[in-house]
């Protein structure tokens, strides 16, 4: 007897979580072709979060790192994509907004 398996194909993405008390940067596996906010506004209540490194807000301090981490979105402040983040010798300190 085979048994066959389903599978979907998913985008690894490095992101930024910001959490009131932490910054945790990891990966997150998204459905092909899909974005970021579609991953945020599925209704299941943890992000699964792989290759997750827990950094405390206040000094930076690595906290905690993991194979495998989830996340209450409801713990979520921000999150974005680590490419999204600009080089430091890319930002312009006399630029205003």
């Amino acid at each position: 007897m085979t048994v066959k398996t389903l599978r979907v194909e998913k985008e690894k993405i490095e992101v930024i979580i910001f959490t009131p008390h932490h910054k945790i940067e990891g990966t997150i596996y998204l459905y092909h072709s899909s974005r970021l906010t579609d991953f945020m506004n599925v209704t299941t209540a943890f992000i699964p979060v792989t290759d997750a490194k827990i950094y405390a807000l206040t000094d930076d301090r690595l906290l905690f790192s993991g194979n495998f981490l989830n996340i209450n979105k409801n713990n979520i402040t921000m999150i974005f994509p680590k490419d999204a983040v600009a080089d430091e010798q890319t930002i312009d300190p006399d630029r205003t907004f």
